[in-house]
């Protein structure tokens, strides 16, 4: 008699797990290992059952509309909508969805009027949607008219949409009370979008009975002059912020730094900036020397510096501005990275001496001193990341000095520059990395 042994079905577990390794292997800041990604996931979609759910998780929880002024270019939406309506289980996967609004300003006749009338449908379809952004890619869209009746249509349906917590704007203008009565909204992204006043164009009953907006997270980049963020004096929209991302440009950018820190400091948690120092005046600079924040649940910094010529008076001023934001005794997570040019000297020797300097800074405490004194006194820090770049003139020059790096990041020992805080038990990463870039 022959046993009927059968095969066991392979554990579907184990299939979902090899499904999410393959599509967290590429590197989604990279446009081509995106196409790449999407390529893989599209192959296992059509090889079996088993690994389509799975792979239509990661196909369709990002995707994305382009529209632009000519109504007869917008095909993707319909292909869309057709299959939405075919296959209802993929409208459940997506989780994020991208409006990109493409117009060249430079063969523009007339203002530009972005609409489709397959976006209310595939929004209604989409009810599992976290997260919506709308990026301009031909210049910044500062007329609320440019948002045509259904594109309108959607924006005011998901301020009812409570699963939708983040909104990215990267170079579209947005009424004021439309984002500020965006109440399920958690975090905001404005990266070069003006928040306008309300216009006199009529806006939606519902709107004006709304709660505000208090999001848990704003990033903040190249902000503009008339951002109600900004020159408001109701602050409701960051009473409750925890997490702030923000890049300063210039001395204006760091006046509404300081403002956003000072209002959120005493409930922050994370904090990330970056810093072209070189158009910002050292006295308008933070400094922990005279003018430190006042912290009370900051776990997390990230600070990056780039732009000043490197010597000692702008290392000791790099320092003062880190040394702001270590007075709180419950940071745990420190990560400090500046580039510096070197000197342009004016022959081999010079740039030599400069190169030099830079490696007796990195091997020696004296300018790590005060920095080493503050977060000795830090209770909770775990982990420590330091990455120092110093940037040459011309490619050539950086090469000969490439050794000179190497050796200072081959030599570094944290005990020798922060022989107070390395005394402490408990710090598991103290690192700093010295490296070119051309």
């Amino acid at each position: 008699m022959t046993a009927n042994l059968g095969r066991r079905p392979f554990p579907q577990e184990i299939v979902d797990l090899f499904v999410d390794e393959l599509a967290g292997a590429f590197n989604l800041d990279s446009a081509y290992e995106r196409v790449e990604r999407r390529k893989a996931l599209n192959n296992l979609n059509s090889t079996s059952k088993s690994f389509r759910s799975r792979a239509r998780l990661h196909l369709f929880s990002d995707i994305s509309i382009a529209l632009s002024p000519d109504p007869w270019t917008n095909h993707n939406s319909l292909a869309l909508q057709i299959l939405l309506s075919q296959n209802p289980d993929i409208a459940q996967t997506v989780v994020t969805l991208r409006l990109v609004l493409r117009h060249d300003y430079s063969q523009a006749a007339g203002p530009a009027k972005f609409d489709d009338n397959t976006l209310p449908c595939i929004v209604d379809k989409l009810q599992n949607l976290r997260q919506l952004s709308i990026t301009s890619t031909g210049g910044i869209l500062n007329s609320w008219g440019t948002f045509g009746t259904n594109l309108l249509q959607v924006v005011y349906a998901l301020h009812n949409r409570p699963t939708l917590e983040t909104l990215i704007l990267y170079q579209v203008s947005f009424i004021d009370v439309v984002l500020f009565k965006w109440s399920s909204l958690k975090k905001v992204v404005l990266h070069g979008s003006p928040i306008i006043p309300q216009s006199e164009q009529a806006l939606p009953s519902f709107l004006q009975h709304k709660s505000n907006v208090q999001p848990e997270s704003i990033a903040l980049s190249t902000p503009w002059q008339d951002q109600p963020f900004i020159t408001a004096d109701d602050w409701t929209p960051i009473r409750n912020v925890k997490h702030v991302k923000m890049r300063i440009c210039d001395d204006w950018d760091m006046t509404f730094a300081r403002k956003i820190i000072h209002r959120t400091e005493r409930q922050l948690e994370s904090l990330s900036l970056l810093v072209q120092a070189a158009w910002i005046p050292n006295s308008r600079k933070f400094n922990g020397t005279t003018n430190p924040f006042s912290f009370q649940y900051l776990q997390s910094i990230d600070y990056e510096e780039i732009g000043l010529r490197f010597d000692k008076e702008s290392a000791d001023i790099t320092i003062n501005s880190i040394l702001a934001f270590c007075a709180c005794p419950a940071l745990q997570i420190i990560g400090i990275k500046i580039r510096w040019f070197a000197s342009q000297g004016k022959n081999s020797s010079e740039l030599s001496d400069s190169t030099l300097s830079f490696e007796a800074m990195c091997l020696g405490k004296e300018i790590w001193s005060k920095l080493d004194d503050a977060l000795s006194r830090l209770p909770a820090l775990r982990d420590l990341q330091i990455e120092i770049d110093l940037l040459y003139p011309s490619e050539s020059e950086s090469r000969r000095r490439i050794a000179f790096l190497e050796q200072a990041r081959l030599q570094w020992v944290p005990s020798m520059a922060f022989p107070h805080l390395s005394s402490k038990n408990g710090r598991r990463c103290i690192l700093l990395t010295c490296k070119d870039i051309t």
